[in-house]
């Protein structure tokens, strides 16, 4: 996590403590990215810059048009797309999946405006990496759910 929006939180929520994070090692990082490239059938030796435009073409746009982000709610969009278990940690890529914090879910869903900044690109999935959605700076929400099958929209 950046350290500027740590210090930008706290100008914001005097009163509130910062949410609960841990942010992965690079061996972590490593593991994640090997998992991800598995899931997608993608060589992991690769570099992360290649694996990020890979899911891009793997992930289903969730609407046709830019979501409003500070209406958005990540647990919704979950159920939505059919993820049943929303609750515990996820894992927040800030940048091809070379930092990535873990976060409770419903932590990061109702700070996400505050931890996120609209311009940039970020992945959120859980450990197992059965879903994935992407959060991306055009307003456009795009995910894969690796438990369903293809939406008939695709």
């Amino acid at each position: 996590m950046l350290h500027s929006k740590i210090i930008e939180f706290y100008e914001d929520y005097k009163s509130d403590d910062f949410p609960f994070f841990e942010t992965q090692s690079s061996l972590e990082c490593e593991k994640i990215k090997n998992k991800i490239a598995e899931k997608i059938n993608f060589e992991s030796n690769l570099l992360s810059t290649s694996l990020t435009k890979k899911l891009d073409s793997v992930l289903y746009d969730f609407s046709p048009e830019p979501i409003d982000f500070n209406k958005i709610n990540l647990v919704e969009i979950l159920k939505s797309i059919g993820v049943k278990e929303t609750v515990g940690n996820v894992f927040i890529n800030w940048y091809n999946f070379d930092l990535i914090d873990e976060m409770n879910l419903f932590d990061f869903d109702k700070y996400l405006l505050d931890l996120w900044y609209p311009q940039e690109d970020i992945e959120i999935f859980t450990k197992k990496c059965n879903w994935i959605i992407s959060l991306n700076h055009d307003s456009i929400v795009r995910y894969v759910n690796f438990d369903q099958e293809i939406p008939s929209s695709a």
